[in-house]
């Protein structure tokens, strides 16, 4: 039903198993993992309540753990570091260091065992520790063609060497964020291109604050006239600004989310 609720048919010939479903699928944990972790709008209350605690801890996290891995504090590192929460339980730590293309260098999983994907391949395991670290280094990472130049800030790193000296730092963060969260963690080292450094640089804003204001009695409800304006006059307008080829028209797509989110509080709050 829309984007915001969920109904049983009186002509179903299955009414309680779907209404079973229904249940399901609305918990607070499906709604945080099966819809928000996924790029969907929870429809229940407690699922907003419970990323607002979730943006809550992610400040913390920033601020007492992950300051070193920041591209304005490190030579080795650029932009912010991401974290992806895709389930109510788990989430995703991603550091970013310069590098020719998107491409995960390595990966500290929540058992804490160490990964280093080699082009075109899965992740592959292997033993903690300098030495493994380095000879998979040395045979999954192998220097790449057309580095790119340096980010604004002058840093660069040299590919064949990036898991050893990373490896480790990522795994003494998994255990920091798991011990401070009870949740599983993994850490990924993610190339960054120098086309993507204004995207990573920013910290996204959370769309709780705004989405909150428009529930109505627990439930999300979309089909409004506050929800269709928003639609209409700020959704539909930020892809002209960041596609259109007038060049004095066009937004950076940090540009466009900051000038969307104003839009839509101020029409939420009555100003519009």
């Amino acid at each position: 039903m829309n984007a915001g609720g969920l109904g049983v048919s009186i002509d179903s010939d299955h009414r309680e198993l779907a209404m079973e479903f229904a249940g399901y699928v609305s918990r607070k944990e499906q709604q945080l993992d099966g819809y928000y972790g996924h790029g969907y709008l929870p429809c229940r209350y407690s699922a907003w309540e419970a990323i607002t605690e979730d943006d809550a801890e992610n400040e913390e996290i920033r601020d007492r753990l992950l300051q070193p891995f920041r591209g304005a504090n490190s030579d080795d590192f650029v932009g912010e570091p991401g974290i992806v929460r895709t389930y109510h339980d788990r989430m995703e730590i991603r550091l970013y260091v310069p590098w020719a293309s998107d491409r995960e260098l390595a990966r500290v999983t929540s058992e804490g065992k160490a990964a280093v994907p080699a082009p075109g391949e899965q992740a592959a395991e292997v033993e903690p520790g300098a030495a493994g670290r380095a000879a998979a280094a040395d045979e999954a990472i192998p220097e790449e063609e057309g580095a790119p130049a340096k980010p604004p800030a002058g840093r660069a790193d040299e590919a064949p060497d990036i898991a050893e000296r990373h490896v480790e730092k990522m795994e003494e963060l998994r255990a920091a964020v798991a011990g401070m969260t009870d949740q599983e963690v993994e850490v990924v080292l993610q190339g960054t291109p120098q086309e993507m450094l204004p995207i990573r640089s920013t910290v996204p804003a959370s769309p709780a604050g705004l989405y909150r204001r428009l529930l109505n009695s627990g439930v999300y409800m979309p089909v409004n006239a506050t929800w269709l304006r928003i639609e209409d006059d700020v959704l539909a307008r930020i892809i002209q600004f960041v596609t259109t080829s007038q060049e004095a028209d066009r937004m950076t797509p940090e540009e466009a989310a900051e000038w969307a989110q104003a839009e839509a509080e101020a029409i939420v709050a009555g100003k519009k």
